[in-house]
């Protein structure tokens, strides 16, 4: 992201979170404020022809909060949002729109995207509950581990950490780096993160869309820098101490969230996958 302005990227993943809500039956992710929170931006624009992009962002979001809920049963009272933008589950939780207990939750973010978040909600109406805290760090330049240790994580105890629509935006080094200091937070946590897939590993018309939506983010001016290969990945994740590594590519979020529905609804291709180490 630009400094001096939130990310437009997170704009645009919560437009088609958004846009889940108000278009699609039945729902994947359930977010009854995506709507409310984007409201004092004025009516929504979407892009045509991005019912996949749509998909994508809705299975992202609920796969996420799918392995919170089995990391809480077994044990979890933390959850870390590293790169929030405008995620909306500390404010579901408090007004009882999720189905467990609140639990703590810390929101990552560069303090540029957070202030703006923080303006929406009170626009919106929504309240910020007790049970959130706000962690300003700028993760291209870290201070992770830091920031959270003053904001009163504790590395004691288990957590869960999300890692949603961050890491194209990040050099490789940075990834690693951030990963690494994830781990030794989180000794008996867990971490979801989704990446892009490295062009070599993707078929012509998978790379011809990372091209298109390349082309697209960065006119927004937030650049992609760094692609993972999936073959790479799952065995430096081990070196960093996970003993469990789910990749889940897009066929398989499609089985999981998307089949047999009467309106197509799917994600397309095989750009980008997401991982729950633990």
């Amino acid at each position: 992201m630009i400094d001096g302005r939130p990310s437009t990227t997170a704009l645009r993943a919560a437009t088609q979170r958004a846009m889940h809500q108000k278009l699609d039956r039945p729902l994947v992710f359930d977010d009854p404020l995506a709507l409310p929170l984007l409201a004092p931006l004025g009516e929504l624009a979407t892009p045509p022809r991005t019912a996949p992009i749509r998909a994508w962002m809705a299975a992202r979001s609920r796969f996420a909060e799918d392995a919170l809920a089995r990391a809480r049963a077994r044990g979890c009272t933390q959850y870390v949002l590293l790169g929030a933008g405008l995620d909306t589950f500390a404010y579901r939780q408090a007004s009882g729109h999720t189905p467990a207990p609140p639990l703590p939750v810390f929101e990552v973010d560069h303090p540029d995207t957070q202030r703006w978040k923080r303006s929406l909600l009170r626009e919106a109406g929504i309240g910020e509950p007790s049970g959130v805290t706000y962690v300003p760090v700028d993760l291209a330049r870290s201070g992770l581990a830091e920031a959270l240790s003053a904001a009163g994580y504790r590395a004691h105890e288990p957590a869960c950490f999300a890692w949603l629509g961050v890491t194209p935006y990040l050099t490789e080094d940075a990834i690693h780096d951030t990963l690494r200091v994830v781990r030794s937070l989180n000794p008996r946590g867990e971490i979801v993160f989704d990446y892009l897939v490295a062009g070599r590993e993707l078929s012509w018309r998978s790379r011809l869309a990372q091209y298109v939506i390349e082309r697209y983010v960065a006119r927004l001016g937030e650049h992609v820098l760094s692609h993972l290969s999936p073959s790479r990945l799952a065995p430096r994740l081990r070196e960093l101490g996970w003993s469990t590594v789910d990749d889940i590519d897009c066929p398989a979020l499609n089985a999981l969230y998307f089949a047999d529905r009467a309106d197509g609804l799917r994600i397309s291709g095989g750009v980008a996958r997401i991982v729950h180490a633990r």
